[in-house]
């Protein structure tokens, strides 16, 4: 097992990585929604 150490140096940056950490975000373009919607 790997035992590295890391000294954390952006307090903020860290911060909000760890709060997103578990978060998905994504796009979808208008065409994909229309095409979603011929489909009904």
């Amino acid at each position: 097992m790997n035992n590295s150490h890391y000294n954390t140096t952006n307090w903020k940056q860290y911060n909000a990585a760890v709060s997103n950490h578990d978060s998905l975000t994504f796009w979808i373009d208008k065409k994909a929604i229309r095409l979603w919607n011929k489909t009904k």
